[in-house]
Order: C-alpha cells, then sequence, then structure tokens
C-alpha cells in the first residue's frame, strides 16, 4: 500500500483493511483532485472516485466515514476559513445597514469590496442544484465531494428538488458539464459549470438499491462498492490509534497532496493549475488486464464483466495517480511494479464489488442461479423457506441476495400477502410459471 493509505490500513483491525484501504482514496482524491495523467483512450484522468460503502446496520460503516474525516482535514480547514471569511463579510454588512438604513449595496460593496465568493467543497446530502452549481463555480474547478453515512438521506433530499442524482455523479465522475437554464433567473442559477464531483456514501443494500434502481444507468458502473465481511458473532472489533509519528506522517503526505491543488496566502485561496504526471507503465499493465477481463468476458458470455471492467480499469488508473504521487514519483522499477499492482488490485476489487451486487439483464436471463434450491420449493414460499432450502444445498449466498437475483430474473415475485413466522410477520414469495403457448400445448 503506499504512504499515507498504508498507515490508515495498519491501525485498522485485519478484517477492515481491504475496505479501509478502498475507502481513502475518494478523500485524498479530492485532496490531490489536481494530479492529473493520461490514460490508454488517451483522454487526461484525475482520481476522482464516488465510494459507496455498503454493509448491513450495526456492521462498522462510520469508521470508514471517520477515515474521510481525518483525510480531509486539509480541505475542511481551508472550508472553515473560507465560510469565516465570508461571516466576517456578512457582519461587516450588517453593521453598516444598521447604522445607514439606506445605504445601497453598491455603496456597501464601495466601502467594503466585493462580497467574497467562498470555496466550500465538502458538502453534506443536503444541497440543492442550484447551490452546488453555485459552490462548483466558485471552485474555480476543483473537486468537491458528498459525504454522507446514510445514502438514504441523498434519495430523500434530491427527490424533493426535481433533481435526477443520476446525472450528477455520471457528468461529475467524468469533471463535464453541468448546465441548467431556469426561467427565474433572480431565484436560481443559470448557466453551466465543470462539474467534479467525489462521493464518500455508508448505507445498507436496500439504500444503495433506493440509490440506483436501474442497474444499466451508467451512475452505478461509476461507483467504488466498499463492502464488510459478514462478521455475525465475532468480536468487536479494535482500531488502533495512530501514534505521533503516523500522525505527523499521514499529515506531511497531505500536505503535499494538497499544495498540488490549492496554495493559500495573504490574498486568500489561489487554485493550482493541473500537476501533470506521466503513468504510461501503468496503462501497460492495465491494457493486460483488460485483455485478461475480456478473454474472461468471452468465454463466460458474461456482458457484466465485459461493462464493469472497462469503468474499473479507470479506476484502477485512478488509484494509480495516487499511489504515484505518494511514493515520490519515483523511477524505481521496484517501486513502480508496486504502483502498477496497487492499481490492479483496486481494478480487482472493483469489479468483484459490482458483480457481487449487480448483473446486466442479458446475462439474468441467461443464468438461473441457485436453481436446485427454487425447484425445491413450493410455489408459495418465506424467506424463512428459502434460508433453509439454501443451507440444504450447502449454498452461502445471503436469501435476499438470492431473491433479488430472481426477480431481475422474472422467476418469483411478492404476492401480496404476508404471514406469521416464528421470526414475525415475513412477505410471501411466488413463483412465476413461463407462459406455454398454444402450439406448445
Amino acid at each position: 500500500m503506499p504512504p499515507v493509505i498504508s498507515t490508515m490500513v495498519e491501525a485498522a483491525p485485519e478484517e477492515f483493511r481491504q475496505a479501509v484501504a478502498l475507502s481513502c482514496l475518494a478523500p485524498l482524491g479530492v485532496v490531490g483532485c489536481q494530479l492529473e495523467a493520461v490514460y490508454l483512450d488517451g483522454n487526461a484522468h484525475t482520481p476522482l472516485f464516488q465510494t459507496a460503502i455498503s454493509a448491513p446496520q450495526a456492521s462498522g460503516k462510520s469508521w470508514l466515514i471517520n477515515i474521510a474525516d481525518r483525510l480531509m482535514k486539509p480541505v475542511t480547514e481551508m472550508d472553515d476559513a473560507q465560510l469565516a471569511m465570508l461571516k466576517d463579510y456578512c457582519d461587516q454588512v450588517a453593521e453598516l445597514r444598521a447604522m445607514h438604513p439606506r445605504i445601497s449595496m453598491m455603496q456597501i460593496e464601495g466601502f467594503l469590496g466585493p462580497r467574497p465568493k467562498p470555496i466550500v467543497r465538502d458538502l453534506g446530502a443536503k444541497v440543492s442544484t442550484t447551490a452546488m452549481m453555485e459552490l462548483m463555480d466558485n471552485a474555480q474547478g476543483l473537486a468537491i465531494v458528498l459525504r454522507s453515512d446514510e445514502a438514504d438521506s441523498l434519495v430523500k433530499s434530491w427527490l424533493s428538488r426535481n433533481t435526477d442524482v443520476s446525472d450528477m455523479l455520471r457528468i461529475g465522475w467524468d469533471g463535464g458539464w453541468y448546465k441548467q437554464n431556469m426561467a427565474s433567473v433572480s431565484k436560481t442559477y443559470s448557466g453551466k459549470v465543470r462539474l467534479r464531483m467525489a462521493t464518500m456514501l455508508a448505507g445498507t443494500p436496500d439504500a444503495f438499491c433506493r440509490l440506483f434502481p436501474n442497474v444499466q444507468n451508467g451512475a452505478v458502473s461509476r461507483q467504488l462498492i466498499v463492502g464488510l465481511d459478514d462478521m455475525f458473532g465475532c468480536h468487536m472489533p479494535t482500531w488502533r490509534k495512530l501514534t505521533e509519528a503516523e500522525e505527523a506522517e499521514v499529515d506531511s503526505g497531505l500536505a503535499r497532496l494538497n499544495a498540488v491543488s490549492v496554495m493559500q496566502n495573504d490574498d486568500g485561496v489561489e487554485v493550482q493549475p493541473r500537476y501533470e504526471m506521466d503513468l504510461s507503465y501503468v496503462n501497460k499493465s492495465l491494457a493486460e488486464w483488460c485483455a485478461e477481463q475480456t478473454a474472461l468476458a468471452k468465454s463466460h458470455n458474461s456482458h457484466t464483466r465485459w461493462v464493469f471492467h472497462k469503468r474499473c480499469a479507470v479506476m484502477g488508473f485512478r488509484a494509480a495517480i495516487l499511489a504515484h504521487f505518494l511514493w515520490g514519483e519515483s523511477a524505481d522499477e521496484a517501486v513502480r511494479g508496486k504502483v502498477c499492482d496497487f492499481a490492479l488490485w483496486v481494478a480487482d476489487m472493483a469489479l468483484l464489488g459490482l458483480m457481487k451486487r449487480y448483473e446486466l439483464p442479458e446475462d439474468v436471463a441467461k443464468h438461473f442461479f441457485a436453481k436446485k434450491p427454487y425447484d425445491a420449493l413450493s410455489d408459495t414460499f418465506t424467506i424463512g423457506d428459502l434460508a433453509e432450502q439454501l443451507q440444504t444445498y450447502g449454498l452461502m449466498s445471503q436469501p435476499y441476495d438470492v431473491i433479488c437475483k430472481w426477480k431481475r430474473g422474472n422467476r418469483v415475485r411478492f404476492s401480496g400477502k404476508t404471514v406469521a413466522t416464528s421470526r414475525g410477520m415475513k412477505r410471501v414469495y411466488e413463483k412465476i410459471k413461463p407462459e406455454v403457448s398454444v402450439m406448445e400445448e
């Protein structure tokens, strides 16, 4: 693992270490958002990640969010300073208005100067489209990050504002232009901004299903899904506190990353130009990885692997941008080998996370997952009945995951009824019998 990431990983319990490494990427990418390198497709990429920490409730997701708090320190400190500057200006405006009730805004700006446009980049879930566009305009091309420990908050907040969250996530991942034209110019923002958006969201699998209800939506394949092992019955994990030397090491790495993006001086914040790096050696490794995944997709006839592996390779490349910089942009072959290994590991983990949770309709129609338990069940059954059959056939899959796959494959549906069981009221599912044509009869 690269510096900073390795420090955070070593302080985590063994069962959390992979998740910690992946959770470091989004916050570090925001801090060093002006890093840039040319990918296989010839386009320049920056280390933007949209991370979805998907795990059951009370599974330890909050610890991963706390990591983002630590690594986002340079950004949040600058945000606080910028907001304090705006508050000070507003207080002075209020004092002038109290002394001179008829003073105009033009006169106020003559005394105090123009109203500051603070650069605020660390956002929560409750932000309107107009506010986000204004903040992105003020950010002068720097990346913003949406953070929330409950993915449902994003669903509820943005549904109420007539906003297509998937549009913003898709455009923000690629750093494209987001446009809005409104009739009421005085109350809204009309125009276009360069939208560069990272996310750090945590929630249950159900919450992410509500956030991404359509697997064919391009926002799904842009998600770096971080899962946690099922630790039912395990001991409480213990997180080690960083030593003073480790804290200093992390701060040093963050300072280097932050200096690439912004410089703070007496005149305010100065956004830095893109910091270009040559990662052609990483592209060679990723090209080989893509060829392997293409061969696997063909041999397994898997449209899902074919579609998802391309975005996962980009995630691996973006991880390599951070790793190359954190390892001091070394030309040493051994260090470059570690950068390539890290890039391929991130690509593998990203692909695994997507394929465990999603399957494209082209593949759902071909595959019949857990057919033997399905055949053993009666025409109507509960989740408890399914759990017993899965255990009988030695399948480790979670019953709700199996139900989701059967629904997507048009094998079962909710009957609309519930039944009382020893574990409370449970839904009753029914099998969907294939339609038989007259000729077949």
